[in-house]
């Protein structure tokens, strides 16, 4: 049935023009009391549209920070005793501003040239989650083979830029809730048990979901921006 579900879905977008296509799987959602505007995609022709209008908001803004997630299902318990089991990244979440950015990956054809040169514009600071050798790994063979190499360039882990910043070597490892803290950004309380409910290889999101999975990354960038306005 899910399998089904997913195919009419897939047959149904295919059908839309793009410009409605464009318009659809937007919400508009409350992270820490900011209103953000949160577009879903699994198209990378709408992804390049969206990546554009991102490209317009870094170059007004300084400093040029972007938040960047990417999330995979964390409940099950014994990948880390099979490390070799970890599942690939689901999710890919970019913010700039108000705007995220919500890519399904696992229903993506191909991974578009204009995100990849996104991440890894050397104007921009990628702020969350760095994308090392070991997480490259953990993205889609198939849509990132080709990638890797540029893709390990992109991001610095908020911890490590917390810790650079305000000279505190504890919050290399420290959680996000004390990253944010000591970085004076105010952040709601959050149980973070509700990602692990969220099936991230569906198709469609409720409202409430995709203000879960973007919370994090929008986190990042509000965290950098402000790290990086202190300078």
């Amino acid at each position: 049935m899910a399998s089904f579900v997913c195919c009419t879905v897939q047959m149904l977008t295919q059908m839309i023009p793009f410009e409605q296509l464009f318009k659809m799987g937007v919400h508009t959602i409350e992270i820490d009391w900011h209103r953000i505007k949160v577009s879903v995609v699994d198209r990378a022709d709408v992804i390049d549209r969206h990546v554009e209008d991102m490209r317009n908001i870094v170059a007004t803004s300084f400093p040029s920070v972007v938040g960047l997630d990417l999330k995979c299902h964390p409940s099950l318990p014994y990948y880390k005793f099979f490390p070799f089991m970890m599942p690939h990244y689901q999710i890919l979440v970019v913010c700039v501003r108000d705007r995220c950015l919500i890519v399904q990956l696992e229903h993506l054809d191909y991974f578009p040239e204009s995100l990849i040169g996104f991440l890894t514009d050397p104007n921009f600071c990628h702020v969350g989650i760095a994308i090392n050798a070991a997480n490259c790994r953990k993205l889609k063979p198939e849509l990132f083979s080709s990638h890797c190499k540029y893709l390990t360039k992109a991001g610095v882990d908020v911890g490590e830029l917390a810790a650079k910043v305000l000279a505190m070597p504890c919050l290399l490892s420290a959680p996000l809730a004390e990253i944010a803290r000591e970085a004076r950004v105010p952040i709601a309380s959050q149980d973070d048990t509700e990602l692990a409910a969220i099936n991230l290889s569906a198709k469609l999101f409720s409202c409430n979901e995709v203000k879960i999975i973007a919370t994090d990354a929008f986190r990042y960038y509000k965290i950098g921006h402000k790290l990086l306005s202190s300078r």
